[in-house]
């Protein structure tokens, strides 16, 4: 066994198995095509449109920058293909190519290259790109329906042709339910925003009136888990999702705790943050707890559509994982990990903010050096070992 005993670790992105950086990025992009595959199942060819065009505008992005600089390093090329097709997971199938140009662009110029290029990144390239098409794009990527297409008009259907029903949901099996005549698919309700708007109603005051809205405003959780309901083109299939973390977390690339404590987190968040009770006067609200409110069956419904209804499995499984933005050691990934998972609650259901998991990400991807070194080893007397500080 090798002696590790005066081993420093250099810049991030870090690994302990002998795998090069171009190796791991090549494995990651072609794990993450199935969710892109999924997207293009259950949101047709405009995802597809979607996809292909922030891959080649990140792709040619990273070769005009390389090219600009002289300085190639093995690796990148892929890692920013994958920060494109990441942008293009986390926007929606309908979106107009000047919104994607400009998210896979400022991934790789502003995420990515702004501070030094590989392993150098402060916060993850690709959330950076999704924020900066949110602040430039608000009007249009805060819409709070999504398109969906039947089971009969998988793949090759229009998403720009969806009827939208007076009721979300409450007639819509996507698993029975065939396309109506003369469209493709549906304009839905977005789970999230069902679940933002639960809190501003008049009617949560009991467990079977929550249970009630829950029915009639959101699909089953089969939908969810599945991917059947409206969002971003690879952020709905939470099974493959899931499945994807694990196997990341079996090859080394991600370390298990960070995403237990992410759901962790969001789950505590669920159960304990308050929601709005109705309004009982003109100058204020009241607030109740879930779990006070609603029994133990409604209570890990509500907690479920929390957890498979948006972007947090992506969040979770893939994003929150980056290597070079997340903490080095266990207890900061611990730390990263659950404050994600309540601050993205705290965004949901406190703030409009159009992408409440994905802003818990930035944040806690800006304390990442700090909890490094909060929770960096200790030598014999106490102090913090020298060992192990990275090389400036």
């Amino acid at each position: 066994m090798p002696n590790t005993a005066s081993k420093r670790y250099v810049a991030p992105p870090f690994r302990v198995v002998p795998e090069s950086a171009r190796r791991i990025y090549r494995t990651q992009l072609a794990v993450l095509a199935l969710p892109a595959a999924a997207g293009i199942v259950f949101f047709g060819y405009q995802a597809a449109k979607v996809i292909l065009v922030a891959v080649l505008s990140a792709g040619l992005m990273e070769f005009l920058l390389v090219k600009a600089r002289r300085r190639r390093l093995a690796g990148s090329l892929s890692h920013s293909v994958m920060m494109g097709l990441l942008v293009a997971l986390m926007l929606p199938a309908d979106m107009r190519g000047d919104v994607v140009i400009v998210a896979a662009v400022s991934a790789v110029l502003l995420g990515k290259h702004l501070f030094g290029g590989l392993g150098q990144s402060i916060w993850h390239p690709a959330l950076v790109g999704r924020l900066i098409a949110q602040m430039f794009y608000a009007d249009t990527l805060a819409a709070a329906r999504g398109p969906l297409l039947a089971r009969d008009q998988l793949v090759w259907g229009n998403i720009h042709q969806v009827w939208q029903p007076a009721k979300d949901w409450l007639r819509i099996d996507w698993f029975q339910t065939l396309s109506p005549t003369g469209y493709a698919g549906w304009l839905l309700t977005r789970p999230v925003e069902a679940l933002r708007q639960m809190g501003r109603q008049d009617i949560i005051h009991s467990s079977e009136q929550m249970a009630g809205y829950l029915l009639d405003r959101l699909p089953s959780l089969g939908h969810c888990l599945l991917g059947a309901v409206p969002g971003g083109v690879g952020e709905t299939c939470s099974v493959l999702l899931i499945v994807i973390g694990l196997y990341f977390i079996y090859r080394g690339y991600l370390p298990w705790k960070l995403p237990v404590m992410f759901l962790a987190g969001a789950l505590l968040g669920a159960l304990i943050l308050p929601i709005g009770a109705g309004r009982l006067a003109p100058d204020g609200s009241t607030y109740t707890f879930p779990f006070l409110l609603a029994d133990s069956a409604v209570l890990l419904t509500y907690i479920n559509y929390h957890l498979f209804g948006g972007g947090l499995m992506l969040g979770a499984w893939v994003l929150a994982g980056e290597m070079s933005c997340r903490p080095i050691t266990g207890q900061g990934q611990i730390i990263f990990g659950f404050a994600a998972g309540v601050l993205t609650m705290v965004f949901r259901l406190f703030t409009s903010m159009a992408i409440p998991c994905y802003a818990a990400i930035l944040v806690m991807n800006s304390l990442t050096g700090v909890l490094d070194r909060l929770t960096r080893p200790r030598g014999p007397a106490g102090r913090p070992d020298r060992r192990w500080e990275p090389d400036r």
